[in-house]
């Protein structure tokens, strides 16, 4: 079963189609650079059964349930590659950890995967980024650049998210390269250092390196939400003698 088929994907970016800044989902399924992505999720899938395949799927076709998806199929090819069989999602009493597992010596154990959700600026920020590469992706010229955004990511509330400004970046990074500016080259453009890396007329438009997306990871918080999830699932752990 194919995770993301054409004909689903024609729908989601009719729908998408208005949308200021695309989000994680809308990149992954429509950058070439992430085929291996796809191809991964496809394989991760299919060695599921139909069951678990149908409640897996809608989460990895939505933005919202997208990357806690990706990551409890992630871990579950580290489980398996360790021999151990599993089950997605089994239902011991009213619960469903992620994975249901059995060790080496039949041990079964249950693996609840976590995905700590960044602050919603941060989110914002990756979101903004994301639509910023992909109009940069669209200008018609063979150059690698770099892109440093400053101030960084935990300062993102300082930054002007509107697609507009991403817009006038683009038309004005483009003005510039057609100047032929040479390689190490840099320019202050809003918020964004972009430096040129190098040209080569190989490559089919811009080659941008940089910048990485960001979190923030608030430590008490986050240990609240590590110890909701195992007192969510002690009890049964205890009912059953699980490790």
């Amino acid at each position: 079963m194919e995770v993301y088929p054409q004909r689903w994907v024609n729908k989601y970016l009719n729908m998408r189609s208005n949308d200021e800044i695309k989000g994680p989902l809308y990149n992954l399924v429509t950058q070439p650079e992430n085929e291996v992505f796809r191809n991964q999720l496809n394989e991760w899938v299919n060695l599921l059964p139909k069951s678990a395949q149908n409640k897996i799927i809608p989460n990895l076709q939505n933005d919202n349930t997208l990357i806690e998806a990706y990551n409890e199929l992630r871990v579950g090819d580290i489980l398996r590659r360790q021999k151990y069989t599993l089950e997605y999602e089994k239902k011991i009493d009213d619960l469903t950890p992620d994975w249901y597992a059995l060790d080496n010596n039949n041990i079964p154990f249950l693996v609840e995967v976590f995905s700590y959700r960044s602050s919603a600026v941060i989110q914002l920020f990756n979101k903004w980024l994301a639509d910023l590469r992909d109009k940069l992706r669209q200008i018609p010229i063979r150059v690698g650049i770099h892109l440093e955004s400053f101030p960084n990511p935990l300062e993102a509330f300082k930054i002007d998210f509107r697609p507009t400004r991403n817009t006038i970046l683009a038309q004005e990074l483009e003005v510039w390269l057609n100047q032929k500016p040479k390689a190490g080259e840099t320019k202050i453009f809003k918020d964004m250092i972009i430096t040129i890396l190098n040209w080569n007329q190989n490559y089919t438009g811009i080659i941008l390196h940089g910048p990485g997306y960001g979190i923030w990871i608030d430590e008490g918080s986050l240990r609240e939400k590590i110890e909701a999830k195992v007192n969510k699932y002690s009890g049964i752990v205890q009912k059953y003698g699980l490790p």
